[in-house]
């Protein structure tokens, strides 16, 4: 008994001094979660939840509403525009009043503050296309958005095909998943009482953490680089990398039929960062893909890849968080102008209300299939 209490006392210490050596020596960052898996295994932010992220000296505080949307409460009676996409929509690092919802929401509130409209983010870190229409599927219906925009980022086919959140069957139709992340670590761990608090305040935990993760991303890398990665360069359209860009385009054709079905405005765009993957990269040609597609469909497509793109090609650092690779705050307003300038505006907002807004409408007049 008392060999096994001298053991607790030395465990303490020992825990007393490590953290003490790495707030002296080597601080991490103090971050909390804000992610969990829901019932169909789909990773949301949480509902009603408030926490903090830090990246060094930067040290950020997100708010997430009811409907798992970061921001405020939803407006009774407002024309909501939802916007759907990872962590470049949702705004990794940056105050919430710097992110690309928020950014449109000031600049249609110019002139347009009589009307009731409100641009809403739906972005979630580590998503894809796949997470972001399975998202509009289950949760439009509490939202009721009268327009939705999916922003597609450099790595979303990646991201849809091991998220597993839905299945392509042998006719080509999508079917949600059977909760993929029932059992996850993540889900048990973030259930335990006082691991938010700890988290936020323990930097010997934050270390064990961190090093787990890089572990895990570590092992998912390694798998990349086996047989299967080489086979997956394969240009074949029948062969995996046809596979995996038909699945990519019935997830888009999936979100368009949703919108059919709920009377709603669609539009796709781009972050315009495919600009800085090779032309031969898999996730630029799927982009090619979808434009023909949505301009088979008469659906809005605005990719940033040539205008926005290749100002980031030239000068990545004045638009992205240094350490990080997010787009910064100078990042997301542009990416903002060249959506406008695209004409986005036009197409997410009522019918002729540009009209009343010269400064907005007469710089919103970019080809939507162009």
């Amino acid at each position: 008994m008392r060999l096994a209490l001298l053991s607790v006392i030395a465990f303490l210490i020992s825990l007393v001094i490590g953290e003490t050596v790495l707030r002296v020596w080597l601080p991490q960052n103090l971050s909390g979660t804000w992610r969990e898996a829901d019932l169909h295994g789909l990773f949301v932010n949480k509902a009603n939840w408030e926490t903090e992220h830090q990246n060094g000296k930067r040290l950020i505080r997100y708010r997430f509403n009811s409907e798992h949307l970061r921001g405020k409460a939803l407006e009774p009676g407002s024309y909501k525009v939802l916007f759907l996409g990872d962590s470049f929509t949702f705004g990794w690092l940056l105050e919430e009043q710097d992110t690309l919802t928020e950014q449109i929401q000031r600049d249609i509130n110019q002139c347009l503050f009589q009307h009731d409209i409100q641009v809403l983010n739906g972005g979630a870190g580590g998503w894809g296309l796949a997470s972001a229409v399975a998202f509009y599927e289950l949760y439009d219906s509490t939202i009721e958005p009268e327009a939705v925009v999916f922003l597609i980022n450099f790595d979303d086919l990646s991201r849809s095909l091991n998220s597993r959140v839905y299945v392509l069957g042998d006719v080509g139709v999508l079917k949600l998943s059977p909760n993929p992340n029932k059992f996850s670590i993540k889900k048990i761990i973030n259930s335990i009482p006082g691991y938010q608090f700890l988290l936020r305040n323990a930097h010997i935990l934050q270390l064990v953490r961190q090093s787990y993760i890089r572990f895990r991303y570590r092992k998912k890398f390694a798998e990349l680089k086996g047989p299967k990665a080489a086979e997956d360069r394969s240009d074949d359209i029948n062969g995996i990398n046809g596979k995996k860009i038909k699945f990519g385009l019935a997830l888009i054709q999936r979100a368009i039929d949703l919108s059919k079905e709920r009377g709603q405005k669609i539009v796709f765009a781009t972050t315009g960062f495919h600009a800085l993957l090779k032309n031969e990269n898999l996730e630029k040609k799927f982009l090619v893909v979808v434009g023909k597609l949505l301009k088979l469909k008469g659906v809005p497509w605005y990719d940033l890849t040539q205008t926005f793109g290749q100002d980031l090609k030239k000068d990545y650092a004045s638009y992205t968080i240094v350490g990080d690779g997010h787009p910064n705050e100078n990042g997301v307003a542009k990416m903002v102008r060249q959506l406008k300038l695209a004409g986005l505006y036009r197409a997410i907002l009522p019918e002729g209300l540009l009209k009343t807004c010269p400064a907005i409408d007469q710089v919103s007049r970019g080809d939507p299939f162009g």
